[in-house]
């Protein structure tokens, strides 16, 4: 069984890590160049949104790609299960995880029952009655 402690939010997560910024031109634009897509028109939508008059992004590729890579990706819930021997297993929904869960089946007479299953879930699919045994990476 897991006790499920904390869950962290966007907010919660800016507690607790730390950004660090660094000035590489040369980083900064190949990454604004990852972000961006080029469509069937030959027309990059992301940067036409992005360098457009009183565009939401700031037009500035710069923090834009900083926004998408340091407060995107942490703009996910973190969740925090400890298990019965103590370990503790941080995850996020999206993690796949391999986890024991009892399973109602049938028998090869047709009857109920309750079977223990190794499973491969994602991290919002986990319950409380789980025992999570491993990363899947």
């Amino acid at each position: 069984m897991n006790k499920i402690e904390k869950t962290w939010s966007y907010e919660e997560g800016l507690k607790h890590y730390k950004l660090a910024t660094f000035d590489y031109s040369s980083l900064e634009a190949r990454r604004a160049a990852q972000d961006t897509f080029m469509n069937d028109e030959g027309m990059d939508k992301n940067l036409y949104e992005l360098y457009k008059k009183d565009s939401p992004l700031g037009s500035d590729m710069h923090s834009y790609t900083a926004w998408t890579t340091f407060c995107k990706s942490i703009d996910m819930k973190i969740h925090e299960a400890t298990d019965e021997n103590g370990k503790t297993w941080l995850f996020v929904d999206t993690q796949k995880m391999k986890i024991s869960r009892n399973v109602k089946c049938k028998d090869k007479n047709g009857k109920d029952i309750i079977e223990n299953k190794q499973l491969e879930v994602l991290g919002n699919e986990i319950k409380e009655t789980d025992e999570i045994l491993d990363y899947i990476e």
